[in-house]
């Protein structure tokens, strides 16, 4: 997929050039947009590569299905390019839902447009300045993703992979945007429902959020395109949304103990945010209650010292929560690998689909 930076170049080429001619000013859009297409690891990207590769390599008795002979197709990298468009925008309303400082080791889309905002001396407050601006090029990232993702699957020759694509894509919008949504939900009802509903609105802020568009959509967005069989995307689906819940999972371990060096975030930026993730509600759930008020009172805070994080960490690793969590990630990586030896899945793209998520499951950032 060394194609997908290229091409996301190229698209954004093309628009400025278009977008310059109608105002100057907004090449400033298109600089902040570079800036964050530019960073990310590009796993989505790499599984929509991988999904059409089991389609690509599926043993089928079906003489009618087109089969995917030599490299993967043009059109898969611009695929891929519209989930990093959709991904970048997912990004930016996240950084401003959580009032995010940082992003990949500099500052967040709306940081960037406050920055631009003083350094000019505009009139007004920049922090809303940066707030507008970011909303609006998320907007447009996720136009941009729609518009992109259509004229590549125009390149499809037919009008029932079209299909297929188009709906594991809306599908993945559709449940991202709902996870997002009871992801703000856990922030406010955290205090007032039981543990137990707690837990599941958790569970499903991973599944939706994280799990399915991280991992499981972009195999069968790609595996779609390839036309793979109806056999394939269950077995991809077995595999993806284990290990995309791993995924999430680790993100959330990083977003606590992660080297900020590495992750390119502030030491313990999750607790300053007051992130419900499954950690902090395992975490919560084993505390007495003059420990669990102490807690309270100090997530969220985001004028945390330094000192208050090193004292929310040590609560949330002595109550046993980060081995919980490291034993979750095990046990849904064992269940994702175990779909591997699936008849389904030829060995080539099992052994592709093992190395990345790999790579996934033991990141450091």
């Amino acid at each position: 997929m060394r194609n997908v930076q290229q091409t996301l170049s190229d698209a954004l080429d093309q628009r400025e050039s278009l977008a310059v001619n109608l105002n100057p000013q907004l090449s400033e859009l298109f600089r902040v947009a570079r800036e964050l297409l530019l960073g990310g690891k590009r796993f989505r990207a790499q599984f929509v590569y991988l999904g059409w590769l089991a389609a690509a390599t599926e043993e089928s008795s079906d003489s009618n299905r087109n089969r995917n002979e030599g490299p993967a197709p043009l059109n898969l990298a611009k695929v891929a390019a519209a989930l990093e468009l959709f991904h970048a925008a997912a990004l930016v309303h996240d950084d401003l839902i959580d009032n995010s400082d940082t992003r990949r080791g500099g500052s967040s889309v709306h940081r960037l447009f406050e920055e631009l905002h003083s350094e000019r001396n505009w009139a007004g407050e920049s922090e809303g300045f940066g707030r507008a601006s970011a909303i609006l090029l998320g907007d447009l990232l996720l136009s941009w993703s729609e518009e992109d993702f259509n004229n590549s699957l125009g390149l499809l020759p037919e009008v029932t992979l079209h299909s297929r694509a188009r709906s594991e894509f809306d599908q993945m919008r559709t449940e991202v945007m709902y996870g997002q949504y009871l992801d703000v939900l856990a922030g406010q009802v955290w205090s007032t429902d039981t543990g137990s509903l707690n837990s599941e609105l958790t569970n499903q802020v991973i599944v939706l959020k994280s799990a399915k568009y991280s991992v499981e959509a972009p195999l069968r967005i790609g595996c779609s395109v390839g036309n793979g069989t109806d056999q394939l995307l269950r077995a991809l689906s077995s595999f993806g949304l284990p290990i995309g819940i791993a995924f999430q999972l680790r993100d959330d371990l990083l977003g606590v103990f992660g080297d900020p060096l590495i992750t390119g975030k502030p030491a313990g930026d999750d607790l300053r945010e007051g992130k419900r993730t499954m950690l902090v509600s395992i975490a919560r759930s084993r505390f007495s209650k003059a420990r669990l008020r102490d807690f309270d009172q100090l997530l969220g805070d985001r004028s945390l010292s330094a000192s208050q994080i090193e004292r929310l960490q040590s609560m949330i690793a002595d109550s046993g929560a980060l081995e919980e969590v490291e034993a979750l990630i095990a046990e849904n990586a064992k269940r994702g690998f175990q779909e591997l030896s699936s008849e389904a899945i030829s060995p080539v793209a099992a052994q592709g689909l093992r190395e990345l998520a790999e790579k996934v499951l033991h990141r450091s950032s």
